[in-house]
């Protein structure tokens, strides 16, 4: 980006609402980033939080960080743009199937972009390793509960132009995101569709936050009270994957991975996919949220009872600092790269997590 188009977009992000120090802190970890390669220290952090405090504008700040002796005309990495958007590369800018992947959010984001920015453009290192350890060229890809496009992005970019990734996201402007990224990365085979997964077309309320870009959710009782900040969408269309393939928009032949993070509606998406895994099971990452679940009247064993239909074997996909809960459980054969531990009975796992609150993914495997 040219030094006047960075200028004039770091002043534009500079007046879209005040940042608080945290958001500053975020910012500045991204123009190390992006313009000097390398992540700033802590004291370096305090000093320009001071600055930007005092008032130095961002213009000035990106002007020193440009015309620092460090930089070494590096393209620009992870510092972002236009109306308050922010653009970061992702996974460190390592190319997947063969692209550099980016990835453009709203400068409020305050859950995918604070992780793309401190962990060097990766957000759910479990999740994201697991697709990659999946997916291959060819293969159709299912993101239910796409949100801004992540997984979406990264699951087309590894399933490639010969394969196709379908986004299921119910929400209008969490959908937008997602559109945006896939174009932003010029992947022409993937799809977000304005529907939410159930086990059969229906229309159903969701419940959104506005300006948000997770956790919208689909609610079977629209006089539940609304949370906090929440908005409710009537007749929101909800479909099946066993639906979307008998109407020939799934190719359940090429299916291989179906990602389910969708805020407690997982047991009706598993139910409304029997026929798709009897034909070809694919794999399936499964969000287990007992708080989302019981807004739907669901707990865990709801979701153990329909990978027990489909013929499954459930694995828990670790995050890192969750490995030492599943320590006791037995290494599972299957892709040993992921750390993954066999489950037995998910109830009794959930019950003895020491975070109750802390979900936990599933990696279920055909049997």
């Amino acid at each position: 980006m040219p030094p006047g188009n960075l200028r004039h977009a770091a002043e534009r992000l500079a007046r879209a609402s005040g940042f608080s120090a945290h958001e500053d802190r975020r910012l500045i970890r991204a123009a190390y980033a992006g313009i000097l390669g390398r992540d700033p220290g802590d004291a370096e952090v305090a000093h320009w939080q001071a600055q930007l405090a005092e008032g130095m504008t961002w213009e000035r700040f990106i002007t020193l960080m440009r015309t620092a002796p460090e930089f070494a005309g590096g393209q620009l990495k992870a510092i972002a743009a236009l109306d308050g958007a922010v653009e970061v590369s992702l996974l460190g800018g390592a190319p997947v199937g063969g692209m550099r992947l980016r990835f453009r959010a709203a400068a409020s984001d305050s859950v995918v972009l604070p992780s793309l920015l401190d962990n060097n453009g990766w957000w759910e290192h479990h999740v994201t390793r697991a697709l990659m350890a999946i997916v291959r060229p060819g293969d159709v890809v299912v993101d239910g509960g796409a949100n801004a496009g992540y997984m979406t992005v990264v699951g087309g970019a590894l399933a490639g132009p010969t394969g196709a990734v379908i986004g299921f996201e119910p929400a209008a402007d969490p959908r937008a995101w997602c559109e945006a990224n896939l174009a932003l990365n010029g992947i022409d085979h993937g799809s977000v569709l304005p529907l939410g997964l159930w086990d059969e077309p229906t229309t159903l309320q969701i419940r959104v936050v506005d300006g948000a870009t997770t956790a919208a959710h689909l609610v079977t009782d629209p006089s539940l009270p609304l949370g906090d900040n929440e908005v409710a969408v009537d007749d929101v269309p909800c479909t099946s994957l066993d639906a979307l393939a008998d109407e020939g928009r799934l190719d359940a032949d090429r299916l291989r991975l179906v990602k389910l993070v969708v805020q407690g509606s997982e047991p009706r998406a598993l139910r409304g996919m029997r026929d798709v895994a009897a034909r070809n099971p694919p794999f399936v990452i499964c969000h287990v949220n007992q708080r989302c679940l019981a807004q739907l009247g669901h707990t865990c064993a709801d979701i153990a009872t329909e990978f027990d239909a489909l013929g499954y074997r459930m694995t828990v996909l670790p995050k890192e600092r969750q490995q030492q809960w599943f320590a006791h459980l037995p290494e599972a054969p299957e892709l040993p790269e992921l750390g993954l531990r066999t489950v037995d009975d998910l109830p009794a796992l959930v019950a003895s997590l020491p975070a109750a609150d802390d979900p936990i993914e599933i990696l279920a495997i055909p049997a």
